[in-house]
């Protein structure tokens, strides 16, 4: 099945980007959904917008991480609930990329779905009445191979990828019923395969 790296820009209710988008443009470096009540943002933001008002705002959580050496940007970590859009995306179990505010509260998401919950957002989309501008950035075909997805997915059900490991690449080469060397070469190819596709799609 094919994968989608697309771009939705659209008008949120987000708080954060109310509050900060009215100046200037701000970069969300990572957007991630942590549970039914909570969004997680790390955002890259200028530090004089990180005033009295955004600070003193009811997030469940907020953070100031980083302050850059020249003092100009700093990162914040603010947990919330999720805004109209956030909640739709969420639902539909997308990975997140990252997203990118401007002014007046424009944001465009950028995320990987397959075609089927592409065709879903949009549906939902429209059935919301948002205003909503979608492109579809690029496609990717099938990233592993049918062998290879098998084999990660045993491996992490197991505990391979676990802290202690949970089984050994011998153990698990047994149950798989193949050679510890081929099994580590499928595990490699396909680890590769993984990092390379993130990476790629990760860009701009």
């Amino acid at each position: 099945m094919a994968l989608y790296k697309v771009c939705i820009r659209i008008k949120t209710d987000c708080e954060i980007i109310k509050f900060a988008s009215r100046e200037q443009v701000i970069e969300m470096l990572d957007i991630r959904f942590i549970n039914e009540d909570n969004v997680r943002h790390l955002i890259k933001i200028p530090v004089n917008l990180i005033r009295s008002e955004l600070v003193s705002h009811p997030f469940n959580k907020f953070n100031v991480i980083k302050i850059n050496k020249d003092k100009k940007f700093c990162i914040i970590d603010v947990w919330k609930s999720p805004c109209s859009i956030c909640r739709i995306l969420r639902d539909e179990n997308v990975y997140m990329i990252k997203a990118r505010a401007s002014k007046p509260a424009i944001v465009s998401y950028i995320f990987t779905c397959d075609e089927y919950t592409l065709k879903r957002i949009k549906d939902v989309l429209k059935e919301s009445k948002l205003e909503y501008h979608m492109e579809v950035l690029s496609e990717h075909k099938e990233v592993l191979t049918p062998t290879q997805e098998y084999v990660l997915l045993l491996a992490f059900e197991m505990g391979y990828f676990d802290y202690p490991r949970k089984v050994t690449l011998k153990e698990l080469s047994k149950a798989l019923n193949m050679s510890s060397s081929t099994l580590n070469e499928i595990l490699r190819r396909a680890i590769k395969n993984l990092i390379a596709y993130y990476i790629d799609f990760s860009k701009d």
